[in-house]
């Protein structure tokens, strides 16, 4: 869909309040970038969904940016940090636009001070429970992540799979945005990380822990949750629902939301 009323980016936004999608594996479609949400089999013992989603992509194809939230306990946490990042988002896609030398150096620096404000940390200290929290950005052939917690980037290429090469970062176990926040600690704990796309087709993708913790595999060998999601040429929105439909026939409990899109390097 696009917001007519801010500009003509086209966006998604999705948390699993509003629709849990227990029992049915769903695949939605935003310009180029296909979003995956699964809340689980409710005989299983699923019974909420607490993940969230948020897509932004440029009209022009010149960027995109993904945010993919993972909480717990509830999900007011992954709710307050999608309105922020919405609310928020003059700023961000300012620093998207700039010169490519300069615009992840500003949108880092951007969300470093909009989860640092006093305001936000005060407002997530109201909620109950706390979320990973993985953002991609790409911008060119470039791409760039900031990550708190345990959900994964992956990025597949030929160049780089044959060397063994697919996860962009690190799961970290209690790091959170919310009622636990990392932001008030003295000294805030995430990650980011840049990385080229080499020439030719890229997959790049996000995703929750329910994915790789309903099926050890696909966190063991990513090679083999990629090849599904990759689907043998098929599109996307294919390979998607497969991966969807291996954690759905495996009885997954925990919610599976996952993030993928085609980018080319050069």
């Amino acid at each position: 869909m696009t917001d007519e009323h801010m500009s003509p980016i086209k966006s998604f936004r999705w948390v699993g309040s509003t629709d849990a999608y227990l029992d049915r594996p769903t695949v939605a479609e935003c310009g180029n970038v296909v979003i995956g949400r699964y809340g689980g089999r409710t005989a299983s013992g699923a019974h909420t969904n607490e993940d969230g989603a948020l897509v932004w992509i440029d009209p022009g194809g010149a960027w995109e940016l993904a945010a993919l939230l993972d909480s717990h306990f509830s999900a007011e946490s992954a709710e307050l940090i999608l309105a922020t990042l919405e609310a928020e988002r003059p700023r961000l896609v300012a620093a998207l636009a700039l010169p490519l030398a300069a615009a992840f150096e500003r949108l880092q620096a951007t969300l470093l001070a909009i989860f640092a404000d006093a305001v936000f940390r005060a407002r997530c200290r109201g909620v109950q429970g706390e979320a990973s929290c993985l953002i991609v950005a790409r911008r060119g052939a470039y791409l760039w992540w900031f990550s708190v917690g345990d959900c994964l980037g992956y990025l597949l290429h030929p160049e780089t799979a044959r060397l063994g090469e697919f996860v962009l970062n690190q799961r970290v176990f209690f790091q959170w945005i919310g009622q636990h926040n990392t932001f008030d600690e003295p000294v805030p704990c995430f990650a980011t990380g840049t990385q080229r796309l080499y020439p030719g087709e890229a997959l790049i993708a996000l995703s929750t822990d329910g994915v790789f913790e309903t099926i050890p595999a696909f966190y063991d060998e990513p090679a083999r949750l990629l090849g599904t999601l990759d689907g043998g040429g098929k599109p996307l929105a294919y390979g998607m629902s497969e991966v969807l439909a291996v954690v759905h026939d495996a009885r997954g409990r925990d919610s599976a939301t996952m993030i993928a899109w085609r980018a080319r390097g050069g």
